[in-house]
């Protein structure tokens, strides 16, 4: 099993830019188009697009100390209301 230490030096180096002082903010955004959301964030807030993903994987965004996760919804599960 890896240590954290060594999951996050196996990470691309966008992905291991935590901020060394104060604190970070994961947010994560159910989107219908992962990349029009991405390309929005980075025109109108100035977000780093970190990665778009590619088939099942997410994108990532920076802005500031505030971590964007974009992934396209499933649809509904079993338990779920109608």
């Amino acid at each position: 099993m890896e240590t954290s230490n060594e999951q996050r030096t196996n990470r691309p180096k966008e992905l291991r830019d935590a901020p060394r002082e104060g604190i970070s903010i994961a947010h994560f955004l159910t989107v219908a188009d992962i990349e029009r959301s991405a390309r929005y964030y980075e025109k109108v807030f100035g977000a780093r697009i970190l990665s778009l993903g590619d088939g099942n994987a997410p994108g990532y965004l920076q802005l500031a100390n505030i971590w964007m996760i974009l992934n396209v919804g499933g649809g509904p599960t079993p338990d779920s209301r109608r």
